[in-house]
């Protein structure tokens, strides 16, 4: 897949500020999952997405989809799931870092 030169200048920054954000999320634990780091994994998910970075972006799209469910106490929130998928999105980050 080819990327602009804007879009790769775009894409190096945001990948960092998604990695250091999933390794504070896996640091500090899911009890201080704050508004900005939802805020955080929604932006990186909508670029991944309009840069047809689909396996990211599916990716951070289950991670946000499990973190709210973890913050709204909802019983189908999976903890296995939740860890798969941000151990993913931290893998994917970094490899297209």
């Amino acid at each position: 897949m080819k990327l602009s030169e804007a879009d790769r200048k775009k894409l190096l920054p945001l990948l960092g500020q998604l990695s250091e954000a999933i390794e504070e999320l896996l640091l500090t634990g899911l009890t201080t999952a704050s508004q900005n780091t939802r805020a955080k994994i929604d932006v990186a998910f909508r670029e991944a997405s309009r840069l047809r970075l689909l396996r990211l972006g599916y990716t951070l799209r289950v991670v946000g989809e499990e973190l709210s469910r973890f913050v709204r106490k909802d019983e189908s929130f999976s903890r296995s799931r939740f860890t798969f998928f941000l151990n993913r999105a931290w893998l994917l980050c970094r490899g297209l870092a």
